[in-house]
């Protein structure tokens, strides 16, 4: 695969903001767990899970928009299709298992790969519009 990488602030700035939203995030989630014993999902493992999940699959895509991770290959279309068919898979994945998304009011594993696959499917979808705006706006 080759990327075009442009150096810019605004990519490293994204990355160091998703980093902050990260810290952010585990720390209010540590504290509802010793303040209030307040849990949102199944394990604290899942809780953790669903939170990595969500806050990498934005960097990746705000960063792909950026043109940060942004493909030029030869092959853009196989990986732009690769990434909705694995997107798919592990969106159906999440509604086969026998486990519910909720189960006493708290998330499951379902919604982990639920997010995962969603990110696969957002971030063809963003690769995408990203070389529409190329070709559009000429680079």
């Amino acid at each position: 695969m080759i990327f075009k990488k442009k150096p810019t602030m605004l990519d490293l700035k994204v990355g160091y903001y998703s980093y902050q939203v990260l810290a952010v995030v585990l720390i209010v989630n540590i504290a509802l767990n010793l303040g209030f014993n307040f849990q949102w999902a199944e394990t604290a493992t899942t809780e953790y899970f669903i939170i990595l999940i969500a806050s990498v699959g934005i960097t990746m895509i705000v960063d792909t928009y950026n043109e940060a991770l942004h493909q030029t290959s030869s092959l853009y279309g196989f990986y732009v299709f690769g990434r909705i068919l694995l997107g798919t898979y592990f969106v159906y994945q999440s509604f086969a298992y026998e486990s519910p998304f909720v189960v006493n009011g708290l998330l499951t594993v379902s919604v982990a790969i639920l997010l995962l696959g969603l990110m696969f499917i957002l971030l063809a979808v963003t690769d995408y519009v990203r070389s529409l705006v190329d070709k559009v706006t000429g680079n």
